[in-house]
């Protein structure tokens, strides 16, 4: 009888474990689904409490967790089994196939498949290398889509990470990332600020689609590069690997020279027609070859001002504008230097040249040439006489 009850009270401590083990993990990895509840793979500490139809796990150190392709890493958390929520909390890491997410806390809802990151969060995109830090960050896992705010900072990269080319860094009150198969999305809401060393933007909204390397700015977009400033009631920014290759500026666009060296007092001459050269249209399409500007072209009711130096340098320069309409007009460089204005379409101009003082002491005719008081300099004269007939007696 005592081999028996042996094998059977063995039995028993062996069901007690699995039943145990059971209730802790009640899924393994490999067979976890989405719709499956949050898998505690491991913890330092656990702490199962139970109050009637509730039960409340309590993880503390090196906690480990999984809910299907989403993973969980934490130093604190607690899974609320009824309601189907995990918050985890301290050096939180959640990440899944397309979006890793790092933060100070991550509440996981198993019912909307959403997860809401707070304090210090960084998201990354892991197919691009696109990233945002933000305060809160809310993943929508069945729509594939993050919504960060407020005032996010996004750094954002093309999907072809081979490319080694400066990002965009972007700021906005709010900004929404879609990741797919084909590529990302990113659409950044109300004072939108865009950044990098050859571009500087400014916009009310953004969509930045890197599947076919475009940036679409709306609402008031202004861009800056170092020869051109450039306004219009849309503007899109077409990229190569990531490298700006054209800016597109369509309704009332208008694109100002900023490498003019003009002296101030060549628009007064001119009474005050422009205060530097600009081509203007009903669009403007600007080419970009290298690291410069290789030809513009307006489109219907294009209109352009240059002003241009027909003389040497010096204190008096013969300056000329030149202002031409046309339906179509282009504007071809060489290097910094307007080579060639091709206008077609019912086109017409102006040419003016004027001789404007740049240079020397400003003096209106009407103003007194100053003289040195005379009284003074005979004064001056008697006392060196005095000084030297002095002298010569000594």
């Amino acid at each position: 009888m005592t081999p028996t009850k042996n094998r059977r009270t063995v039995v028993l401590r062996t069901w007690w474990t699995c039943l145990i083990l059971s209730v802790l993990a009640p899924a393994t990895p490999v067979t976890a689904q989405d719709d499956d509840p949050v898998v505690i793979d491991h913890a330092n500490v656990i702490r199962r409490v139970e109050e009637g139809d509730s039960l409340t796990y309590f993880l503390e150190g090196n906690v480990r967790a999984h809910r299907g392709p989403v993973r969980m890493r934490s130093q604190l958390a607690t899974i609320y089994r009824q309601s189907g929520i995990a918050d985890f909390q301290r050096n939180v890491r959640f990440w899944d196939q397309t979006t890793e997410i790092f933060a100070d806390q991550v509440v996981y809802e198993e019912l909307t498949n959403i997860a809401v990151a707070t304090g210090n969060v960084q998201m990354v995109d892991r197919d691009s290398g696109s990233q945002v830090v933000a305060d809160t960050v809310h993943y929508y896992r069945d729509d594939e889509l993050v919504i960060a705010r407020p005032r996010p900072h996004g750094t954002l990269l093309g999907s072809d990470s081979t490319a080694q080319s400066e990002p965009f860094d972007v700021y906005a009150d709010e900004m929404r990332f879609r990741s797919d198969s084909i590529g990302s999305t990113v659409v950044a809401v109300r004072r939108v600020l865009i950044e990098r060393s050859d571009l500087t933007a400014l916009a009310d909204s953004l969509i930045y689609d890197d599947s076919i390397e475009r940036v679409a700015l709306r609402i008031n977009p202004q861009v800056e590069t170092e020869e051109t400033f450039l306004s219009a009631n849309r503007i899109d920014i077409h990229m190569t690997e990531n490298d700006i290759e054209s800016l597109v500026a369509l309704e009332q666009a208008r694109a100002i020279d900023k490498t003019d060296t003009i002296p101030d007092a060549v628009p007064a001459a001119f009474e005050h027609v422009s205060e530097t050269s600009y081509l203007e249209g009903d669009s403007i399409y600007i080419a970009f070859e290298e690291e410069g500007i290789d030809w513009l072209v307006a489109q219907g009711r294009a209109r352009s001002l240059n002003y241009t130096r027909e003389s040497s340098p010096g204190v008096i320069e013969t300056w000329s504008v030149n202002y031409l309409l046309g339906e179509r007009l282009r504007l071809n460089f060489r290097g910094d230097t307007l080579e060639q204005v091709v206008a077609s379409g019912g086109h017409r101009g102006l040419f003016r040249s004027e001789d404007v003082r740049v240079g020397g002491v400003e003096r209106r005719p009407s103003e007194p040439i100053p003289l040195p008081d005379l009284s003074v300099t005979v004064g001056l004269i008697r006392a060196t006489r005095r000084r030297l007939s002095d002298w010569r007696r000594s």
